[in-house]
């Protein structure tokens, strides 16, 4: 990730992640030198290993708070830092919990990784990530349970199409279907009923 040297005040930060099988000890989502900044992901040995969370400028252990998330499927884990309170959630609110921590500017040097604690790749995590936010301020529970409802769809109970007798499917937010430039809107349901698009129709990114 580009270098992130400080964050100051507030902080939220919302990550989509789904395990893939058993995870080594403290193994990382996200990990912004843990002493001096933020981290999250599996708690450490001694814990159950679907305990999911982490820690603000926690240098000792257990090195922040975690809650108890589903494994093989998809969860989003909310931390969030409101002046030197340290708030945990789980997917839509359903569970939470919360600490005292240290309310300075979260600085390093080490900078920023995805998925493992260093770039040599220390205690990776085994799973897929699907989204990270961060903010610099502090979402309330309506904000987070807002950002849940506006992406579940992507990762819970995201069931395909129906594609039994399907016989001709146009679909422009797919760019085998439509590249976004020309006039030729491809049939990608195997059975090539190409449209040609006139009277000049744009591709819009909005609803």
């Amino acid at each position: 990730v580009p270098s992130v040297t400080s964050i100051s005040g507030d902080l939220s930060v919302l990550i989509w992640f789904r395990t893939s099988g058993p995870n080594v000890s403290a193994a990382r989502l996200i990990e912004f030198d843990y002493i001096n900044g933020f981290w999250l992901g599996q708690a450490a040995t001694g814990t159950p290993s679907s305990n999911w969370g982490g820690g603000i400028k926690e240098a000792n252990s257990p090195y922040g708070i975690f809650l108890q998330f589903s494994d093989n499927e998809w969860n989003l884990i909310s931390s969030v830092r409101s002046s030197t309170t340290h708030f945990l959630y789980k997917n839509n609110l359903v569970s939470s919990t919360s600490n005292t921590v240290s309310g300075t500017v979260l600085s390093s040097t080490a900078g920023m990784y995805i998925g493992a604690a260093d770039n040599v790749g220390s205690v990776p995590f085994n799973g897929r990530i699907g989204q990270i936010l961060i903010y610099n301020r502090a979402l309330t529970q309506q904000e987070i349970l807002q950002n849940y409802n506006a992406t579940k769809n992507r990762f819970v109970n995201a069931l395909p199409p129906v594609r039994n007798n399907l016989i001709l499917e146009y679909d422009a937010t797919i760019v085998a279907s439509y590249p976004g430039t020309g006039t030729t809107w491809y049939d990608i349901s195997g059975n090539n009923y190409n449209g040609t698009l006139t009277n000049g129709p744009v591709l819009s990114s909005t609803g």
